[in-house]
């Protein structure tokens, strides 16, 4: 069949060509697609119903926490659609601004919202403050979720830059579409939580910082592979194309699909693919992407390969943006917007691509000149699995010391030079106090971090560096303060000096008492000697252990002093030239 080349709609300015579109769509109406009719349900009119009214419930009363009373005064309706109604409220306890979601707990289907979200705990989520169920006199169940308030949306934004016949600033495409990536990787990688409803009206921002939050896990579920799910999910415009296709065994890449469309409606100011029903909204992606190979139909969904497609040649991508667009923005819109859902980017992959790379400069600032809002403070569940080289471009070098990613690592330094986890596996880690991996779950570290073998180890470890009594005796655990707890200053250990002085971020050890006589005459116990690391061919400063000096009164004639003991490898501080993992873990 002779190709055509139809222009897509979905961008200003496009000579489209009317009768190839109409030819397109006569075409495809022979595919049986499920058409993209709203289901129907009850929508909650809020008017006189929330609005002005005080609702009083109780919190806590688990795990030996008092139970209080919580009022909310509804201000007004924020949203409403098929799932309830979201309006604004204040605490009159607190004068805090909330959000509460109301959902129709219906029998026929299965909600998974409240699950979901009290799993849910990053910067780029949501948070669930609360949650309560209320009845009516119909004995209605409805299901309230307390929310943290996020005044203004992504989409609202985009009709604001509209309204205003303005291009939305690029720094603003790049921080919202950046903090959208780290919100997936997080609930596709640590939770294991597809979205499955990203767009615009779902995406939440802080007007002054620009912080963006996820909301409405009212569609999310965890995808367990071999199990069917719904294919008529996630809003039209942003539906991958393999739902499109009726696929029930997807991945989460329908997320990356969604998010690359929300990322082209950011550059264009307008849906690119603004289908008016499901057979129509194949229709716009074969018009920009082209008509998909076999290959393609067959990773979508497999029982349409045999469908004899028109035949569109795919429209040229910088021909789609305008001709000022950064090519780096072009190409993660095409990394994320492929027919074959294994070939689309991931999450992760995505934070380090190009086109963020503005945004990891530390002289990269707001329009209005004021900071950007946190986007490098990654945790250690959020990098599980993550490569390292991956890693390393992920957090910039000034921003790892805020980073507490750093404090859990996936393989220190000291057990790559024993030997002892060349292969660590995934899903695990090291503990530096008792040199031993386990699986990182909740329970095994509770159960390591409370166990004996670890407390005992923590001790002698802690002993090598405080200050040890009269009969050179260990406490029984752990100092009072955890100033020793940061590892050893090696500039200091070596000069005497820091120029950071008291500011740094690791110990500066200052022996009590020495004298200065005696210290000149050679190494008195406790004092820090230079020798070949046993571990290699690098220096490893060490402790000199020698007798102590007694006096005739039985004194220590230094008048007391500070034991080192072999520092551990977990205490050496990095070297000056980089900036690997913080030294000495605890996870208590």
């Amino acid at each position: 069949m002779a190709s055509a080349g139809v222009a897509p709609s979905g961008y200003k300015n496009s000579s489209s060509t009317s009768i190839g579109a109409d030819k397109l769509q006569d075409q495809m109406n022979e595919l049986k697609i499920r058409d993209d009719k709203e289901v129907e349900a009850t929508i909650i009119n809020g008017k006189g119903t929330e609005t002005g009214h005080i609702i009083v419930t109780t919190t806590g009363g688990k795990n030996g926490q008092p139970k209080q009373t919580v009022s909310y005064m509804a201000e007004r309706i924020v949203g409403q659609g098929s799932f309830g109604i979201v309006f604004q409220a204040k605490c009159l306890e607190t004068g805090e601004t909330v959000a509460i979601k109301k959902v129709l707990q219906d029998k026929r289907y299965k909600n998974r919202e409240l699950q979901t979200m009290r799993l849910l705990d990053h910067p780029n989520v949501v948070a669930l403050k609360h949650c309560f169920f209320s009845t009516t006199e119909k004995d209605e169940l409805y299901l309230n979720l307390v929310l943290e308030y996020v005044p203004e949306t992504v989409h609202r934004v985009v009709k604001h830059h509209n309204k205003m016949n303005q291009r939305m600033p690029l720094i603003y495409v790049k921080l919202y579409m950046y903090q959208i990536c780290r919100a997936l990787a997080y609930i596709h990688g640590s939770i294991g939580v597809c979205h499955r409803d990203i767009k615009p009206q779902n995406l939440l921002v802080n007007p002054h910082t620009h912080q963006l939050k996820l909301c409405d896990f009212g569609s999310a579920k965890v995808l367990v592979k071999g199990e069917p799910n719904i294919s008529y999910i996630c809003s039209r415009y942003y539906r991958a194309p393999e739902l499109i296709f009726g696929a029930t065994e997807y991945t989460t890449a329908i997320d990356i699909w969604s998010a690359g469309c929300v990322l082209a409606e950011l550059m264009l100011g307008q849906p690119l693919f603004p289908g008016e029903s499901g057979v129509d909204q194949l229709v716009e992606i074969i018009k920009v992407l082209g008509t998909p190979t076999r290959e393609e139909i067959k990773c979508m969904n497999p029982n349409y390969t045999e469908f004899k497609f028109p035949q569109i040649k795919a429209h040229p991508w910088h021909k789609v943006f305008h001709k000022r667009m950064p090519p780096e923005a072009v190409d993660l819109v095409s990394r994320l917007l492929q027919y074959s859902p294994n070939l689309r980017c991931t999450a992760v992959e995505a934070l380090v691509h190009p086109f963020f790379d503005e945004l990891r400069d530390p002289n990269t600032r707001l329009p209005n000149g004021r900071f950007l809002p946190p986007l490098f403070n990654f945790k250690a569940h959020e990098l599980k699995g993550v490569p390292a080289d991956i890693v390393a471009k992920l957090i910039p070098e000034h921003a790892k010391k805020q980073c507490s990613y750093v404090g859990l690592r996936r393989v220190p330094s000291s057990a790559i030079q024993r030997g002892a986890a060349k292969r660590m596996p995934l899903g695990k880690y090291y503990c530096d106090y008792c040199e031993k991996q386990f699986q990182d779950t909740p329970a095994a570290r509770k159960r390591h971090l409370q166990g004996t073998q670890h407390q005992r180890a923590r001790a002698l470890w802690y002993d090598s560096i405080r200050h040890q009594d009269q009969h050179g005796g260990a406490s029984s655990l752990i100092l009072p303060d955890g100033t020793l707890a940061k590892g050893v200053c090696h500039h200091f250990v070596r000069t005497g000096t820091c120029k950071y002085g008291d500011s740094c971020r690791y110990f500066h050890p200052k022996p009590d008492g020495v004298n200065p006589a005696l210290a000149a005459a050679g190494p008195g116990p406790g004092a820090m000697v230079h020798q070949p690391n046993f571990l290699g061919g690098q220096p490893n400063l060490v402790a000199y252990q020698s007798a102590e000096r007694i006096s005739s009164s039985g004194k220590n004639i230094l008048g007391g002093h500070t034991s080192w003991g072999n520092l551990p490898p977990s205490l050496q501080p990095p070297p000056e030239g980089g900036y690997p993992p913080l030294p000495f873990v605890d996870w208590g």
